[in-house]
This record gives structure tokens, sequence and C-alpha cells, in this order.
């Protein structure tokens, strides 16, 4: 695990095995499925969160059918705080950690235009970071995929939109 500061982002780089519990590892040693539980409740945290404040549940999710969301003022250009964009996203539904967890560890379920964006949230699952702050999880890539946090303290341009998801029963 990794501490550091990007662009005023505390970022938190949980980059796999020596910071995966026991359980996770048997988890991935079987074939990822792309439909993902979101109604269990979080059990594990990245090093970046120290507990859960909020949690949305989300049924069956069909991780290959996640959405970008953007506020309206986000899709013009502007910028919109990220406590305003997190709210707006929950009248959707909104990703929480159980898939922000599935992607880090199936990588080959992130879609590869999400590259492109500066970090992408999870608004569904609201943590207290490291250093006591409201925040979101979210995803990030600078060579590799990245667990950070986003405080809602924070504001959210273009490059930093949500995940919102569609329930979908199994195939």
């Amino acid at each position: 695990m990794t501490l550091g500061y990007f662009f005023g982002l505390l970022l938190c780089r949980w980059d796999g095995p020596s910071g995966i519990t026991q359980e996770f590892q048997m988890l991935t040693n079987v074939p990822a499925s792309p439909i993902v539980d979101c109604s269990v409740a979080p059990t594990d945290l990245p090093p970046c969160a120290r507990r859960v404040l909020d949690h949305v549940v989300g049924g069956l999710v069909d991780c290959r059918k996640l959405q970008i969301y953007l506020t309206p003022e986000q899709e013009v250009g502007l910028v919109a705080s990220c406590a305003v964009a997190v709210a707006a996203a929950k009248d959707e539904l909104p990703a929480n950690i159980v898939m922000l967890m599935h992607l880090f560890h199936h990588q080959e379920f992130i879609p590869e235009e999400w590259k492109r964006y500066t970090t992408i949230g999870f608004p569904g699952t609201e943590v207290e970071d490291c250093q006591g702050e409201k925040s979101i999880l979210v995803l990030g890539f600078v060579g590799k995929w990245y667990i950070g946090v986003r405080k809602l303290s924070y504001s959210s341009s273009a490059k930093k939109p949500l995940v919102c998801v569609r329930p979908t029963e199994p195939e």
C-alpha cells in the first residue's frame, strides 16, 4: 500500500495480494462472474477507508452494463460538488464498494474507455477516509488500476464521473 497526493486527491494504492484478505484470495481462485450480488454488506475495506458511513444495496448487477453518470453541470463542462453529484446519483442506482472490489479484482470487466477519466467514483458507499473525512471510493488508472478516495467536499469535473448500475437477473 502506498499513500500520496495527486492534484489534491489523496491516493491510497491497493495494489494486490499483499493487501487482500485470505477471503478475497480464495475468491480470486474461482472463475470470475460478470454478475455481482451488490446487496451484501461490505466486509473488507481498502486501507484508504477507515469505516463505512452509508451503504446502498444494489441487488444482482451485471458489471458489463455499468453506466457512467455525470450531473447536468458536468455534462456541459462545468464543475459540480462531489457531495451534490453523489446525492443526485442516488436517484439512479449507484454502484457500491462490492462492485468496486469485484472490478478491481477482475479488471477484465472494466471498460477500456474508463481509462480516459481521472477517477471513477462509486457513490453507493460513503466511507470515512484515513484523514477522517467523508468520502467515496474511486477507481483510477495511472498505468494500472488503483483504489483511492474522493472527498465529498471536493469538486468533480467531467473527468471524474460516478458509476451507476442497472440490476439484472443472471443469464
